[in-house]
């Protein structure tokens, strides 16, 4: 389930201009990836609630904390990144299946050992995953 909310959020964010979108817990060496705009999508918190069970179905409804870091080069400013997530990532997400509410934090600081600016935001997510029903 966890790589299956990373991965729709990850279809999100990548258009035919943007495709430097990756989940947090990736196996490409960073090294590897664009030193311009990147996004990473992590989910650090995840918990699932009591099933629903229909004739052919079962509905797991689902509460996340979602993390999406933006990373740019260090020489970049803050308010192009801010610029970036608030005109193309907010957006997108706003688009997504999921119920977006209650950001928890928003940071902006340098990564030094990266030589990255990195803007992180954590917010909490809701929704309910559809499953076939085996037994039926």
């Amino acid at each position: 389930m966890i790589n299956t909310i990373i991965n729709n959020i990850r279809d999100l964010l990548i258009s035919s201009d943007y495709k430097a979108v990756y989940s947090a817990f990736d196996s490409i060496p960073y090294y590897s990836k664009r030193n311009e705009i990147s996004t990473y999508i992590g989910l650090p918190e995840f918990e699932t609630r009591n099933p629903v069970y229909a004739l052919n179905t079962i509905f797991i409804p689902f509460s996340a904390v979602a993390e999406i870091s933006v990373n740019a080069p260090a020489d970049s400013s803050a308010e192009k990144l801010f610029a970036f997530f608030t005109g193309y990532i907010i957006p997108r997400l706003n688009n997504s299946d999921y119920h977006i509410y209650d950001v928890k934090k928003i940071t902006l600081k340098p990564d030094t050992n990266l030589k990255k600016l990195v803007l992180k935001c954590d917010f909490r997510i809701s929704g309910i995953f559809r499953k076939e029903n085996p037994s039926s």
